[in-house]
């Protein structure tokens, strides 16, 4: 799935600065060893800031990504991705909610219009009044090439659109 590679790559990213702050904290005091005496008192809690900085802008960053890119890949594969159905044979909830509704992660056999049957899974929000049941068939939209699938916006086969 291509989330859990830019998630994968974003871990690797925030490994990778949080190495380069212990390093660069590492060459400074090396650097600084007769540093002045103001600087020499200082130097503990400069290089703390520093790691500080540095893990808590991969934790921000990481945290960002871990909202905003699956809400980004779903919304391009609703625009750009083909037109499919598809069978959900699973549902599993992910603990998470959006906007208090439940994301859930869903395994679903994808039947492209003239094409060969594949499996994916998708991971969205869905409303609670919506949820998809295993066998029932639902619209997708999918990347033919990375076989990415996101589903089309879930309507309640019995929801009222008039008021009570």
């Amino acid at each position: 799935m291509q989330l859990s590679r830019v998630l994968r790559k974003l871990t690797w990213i925030s490994f990778a600065v949080l190495m380069a702050s212990l390093v660069a904290s590492a060459l400074l005091h090396v650097i600084l060893n007769h540093p002045a005496p103001l600087l020499e008192l200082l130097w503990p809690e400069l290089s703390a800031i520093l790691l500080a900085g540095a893990s808590f802008v991969t934790m921000v960053a990481a945290a960002i990504a871990g909202l905003v890119v699956p809400r980004m890949l779903n919304a391009a594969l609703r625009r750009n991705g083909q037109p499919a159905t598809a069978k959900v044979l699973a549902v599993r909830d992910t603990g998470s909610t959006v906007n208090n509704q439940p994301v859930v992660r869903i395994k679903l056999e994808v039947h492209p219009p003239g094409g060969v049957p594949f499996e994916a899974v998708a991971e969205d929000s869905i409303s609670r009044i919506a949820f998809p049941r295993p066998g029932t068939e639902v619209s997708v939209r999918f990347d033919p090439r990375t076989k990415a699938v996101a589903l089309e916006r879930v309507d309640s086969p019995n929801a009222k659109t008039e008021d009570f």
